[in-house]
């Protein structure tokens, strides 16, 4: 099975990088080979975050042309890595409107309407009856209350 790049927008902040590396987690799980990615250099929030919990920086990808792909807290292509367009979408994990990609074939996509992509990823653990372990906890409830900017957000949801 070939490696799928995980990667959140351009500008990442906690929340997309956060979502990112658990969602890798995930994958794992089911099989695949994810590589986690960052679209951008790293704001000051979230290089504390990945410091405090002991986890490397995701290497900088700078084209996704024909790479497997998996968007993480986007769907835009205009928030998207270059070579988008090149590449194959195999996945799309969101919390924001629609953005108009066009996909070949059937992805996974989930997009639900919550303060954070990290409560998504969190959600789907849940679902699945998979435990979170204290790193991955730590790292999405920073990603969510950085999003929901300390839930006091109009978009946070009870959810969060």
């Amino acid at each position: 099975m070939s490696s799928i790049i995980i990667v959140g927008h351009k500008n990442p902040d906690t929340d997309t990088v956060v979502a990112s590396l658990v969602w890798g987690d995930y994958l794992k799980r089911k099989g695949y080979w994810p590589k986690v990615c960052r679209a951008g250099q790293l704001n000051y929030e979230t290089k504390f975050v990945l410091k405090y919990f002991h986890q490397n920086q995701p290497p900088l990808i700078k084209n996704l042309a024909k790479k497997k792909v998996f968007l993480i807290d986007h769907n835009e292509a205009s928030q998207a890595v270059d070579g988008l367009d090149k590449a194959q979408l195999v996945g799309i994990l969101d919390h924001h409107k629609l953005g108009g990609l066009k996909t070949a074939e059937p992805i996974f996509c989930r997009i639900e309407a919550l303060g954070s992509s990290s409560t998504l990823v969190a959600k789907i653990f849940l679902e699945n009856n998979y435990k979170l372990n204290k790193k991955q906890a730590g790292l999405l409830l920073a990603g969510i209350i950085s999003d929901t900017l300390n839930f006091h957000s109009p978009t946070t949801t009870l959810e969060d």
